[in-house]
């Protein structure tokens, strides 16, 4: 890497290839008459300041392998002024031992941010200007939970809106950053009441380009100080499956006059009573290990622009749950029930329990599907050796243990095995539940 900064650089780098000793005399420049970047590579053998053998160049020739391929990398700084639009473009002409100049196709430099392949011919364009932006007006009072909006747009051929900060002011004191570097346009903003705010975001573009801060502020509001206080609510710990139900109240008044929903993207299935504020959500098993952010919003069905909101952070509990398939079976026949597994914990150890009416199967056993397995057992049992259950009598009820490899696990969904059985000879067409569960899982410290 050269030093930056530098115009003309030569130095000799000594190179050993195929047995063969010589020296690389490299010699790289600026042309600031043309502009012109050049490089020139030269092996040469010292003792007889001859070019060594073909097959020993610093560069040999190109078999398929990409041995023979270069590239140099430069960077360059646009002249002052330059509009947007401007546009830079990169061809390399190229010369190998004085023979026919190749003219590289037309490149840019890679540039990720702008989605540039360098791979591919393409072009880069100055974008000199800067990007301009504002915060939508607020009424003149609100409740103490409002939402702040905000859009913004690149010049005219810039490279586009990369980011914004969002500034606030309280009770006219200096401006602080409230939201730094998001890409979104709208956010909730919590006050206090009887206060009064003002807002303003600097928008960014794609190259760096930030716009100043407006001379006059872009939205303000006051916090009534009679508005409307939701009732704080602890966080939660669920399971899954189980009724999550939380009432929700305005301090001192009745809820009645307020009508209720919930903050963008809640948790899949919480709903609430948009009348009484009731909060319900019973967890998936999809669901299982997640900390969860539910926001509840109130507004003054008179006022629309009095609103407050709160935040409830809900945990819920691991899920494992095996479910059983379904098979079509002659009688007679053996065949595979799918045992599938969900588990939002990793898994080195899975029991369950099957429950199989023995006058319908007979020689029951479990195959693994998942490679992460290594060992599976199935017995015959008439209790819950694990739970202290009670079990539906000799030879109906399985106990069925997973384990998987070393160092393996399970997670996620994903067919774990096969329930093997053989339907006895001699029936009626019928059809018969295999049930499944309850189920212990052991996670990789032990823990059940």
């Amino acid at each position: 890497m050269l030093p930056p900064q530098t115009q003309h650089f030569e130095t000799n780098l000594p190179v050993t290839i195929n047995g063969a000793s010589f020296v690389v005399q490299i010699q790289a420049g600026l042309r600031l008459d043309t502009g012109e970047v050049f490089c020139t590579f030269r092996s040469l053998d010292l003792t007889t300041d001859l070019p060594p053998p073909a097959t020993s160049g610093f560069l040999p020739p190109e078999n398929g392998t990409g041995r023979g391929q270069g590239h140099v990398t430069f960077f360059i700084r646009p002249k002052p002024g330059l509009p947007t639009g401007t546009e830079i473009r990169n061809v390399a002409l190229v010369d190998f031992d004085g023979r026919e100049t190749i003219a590289t196709d037309q490149v840019a430099p890679h540039n990720p941010a702008l989605g540039i392949d360098p791979n591919k011919q393409a072009r880069v364009t100055i974008d000199a200007g800067t990007p301009t932006s504002a915060v939508t007006a607020l009424p003149a009072e609100s409740g103490r939970a409002f939402w702040v909006r905000w859009s913004g747009q690149d010049d005219p051929g810039g490279s586009g809106l990369a980011s914004y900060d969002v500034f606030v002011s309280t009770n006219s004191g200096p401006y602080t950053i409230w939201i730094a570097g998001t890409n979104g346009v709208a956010a909730p903003f919590i006050g206090e009441l009887g206060q009064t705010y003002a807002f303003y975001t600097i928008a960014r573009d794609q190259v760096g380009n930030a716009e100043l801060a407006p001379v006059t502020v872009d939205a303000h509001t006051m916090v009534i100080t009679d508005a409307p206080l939701l009732s704080s609510v602890t966080n939660r710990v669920t399971g899954v499956g189980e009724s999550l139900v939380i009432s929700n109240r305005i301090q001192g008044l009745p809820a009645g006059n307020f009508l209720w929903n919930l903050g963008p993207r809640p948790p899949s299935g919480a709903t609430i009573n948009p009348t009484n504020g009731v909060l319900r959500w019973t967890p998936a098993c999809s669901q299982g290990s997640t900390t969860n952010n539910v926001t509840v919003w109130a507004t003054d069905h008179t006022r629309t622009n009095i609103s407050d909101a709160i935040s409830i952070t809900v945990a819920v509990k691991e899920c494992v749950a095996p479910t059983l398939g379904r098979l079509v079976l002659r009688t007679g026949d053996t065949g595979r029930l799918p045992i599938d597994l969900i588990t939002s914990v990793e898994l080195t150890n899975l029991v369950t329990f099957v429950s199989v009416p023995t006058n319908h199967f007979i020689n029951l056993g479990i195959e693994p599907l998942a490679t992460q397995i290594c060992l599976t057992t199935i017995k015959a049992t008439n209790a819950f050796p694990l739970l202290g259950g009670e079990g539906q009598g000799e030879g109906e009820r399985y106990f069925i243990t997973l384990t998987t490899c070393t160092d393996q696990s399970l997670v996620g969904t994903q067919q774990v095995a096969w329930l093997v059985l053989t339907a006895v000879t001699n029936q009626h067409s019928v059809f018969v539940p295999v049930e499944i569960g309850p189920s212990i899982g052991t996670q990789p410290d032990g823990i059940l």
